[in-house]
């Protein structure tokens, strides 16, 4: 499998357990809000980490991790605009 679309497939399946988990019954407030958000994100960056390291062994490192932060804060971002959107 490509690693974007290994990347895609997994920021889709963590988004969707994420928000069974943790994103039903999300209260209208900030902090919940905020929580959410950083809960997907610390859920969704060594999963994408570790799917990076595996398809390309010179990422496993600092440049790596920031890749795998910087997208796993941005997928529910994206989420969250589509969401609104509808």
């Amino acid at each position: 499998m490509n690693m974007e679309i290994g990347a895609f497939v997994i920021a889709l399946a963590v988004l969707l357990v994420t928000f069974l988990l943790f994103g039903r019954n999300l209260e209208d407030s900030f902090r919940a809000k905020f929580l959410y958000w950083l809960k997907s994100t610390m859920t969704m960056a060594p999963l994408l980490f570790a799917w990076f390291s595996y398809n390309e062994p010179t990422a496993f490192g600092g440049i790596g991790a920031l890749v795998s932060i910087g997208l796993a804060a941005a997928f529910p971002f994206g989420r969250s605009y589509l969401v609104a959107m509808l």
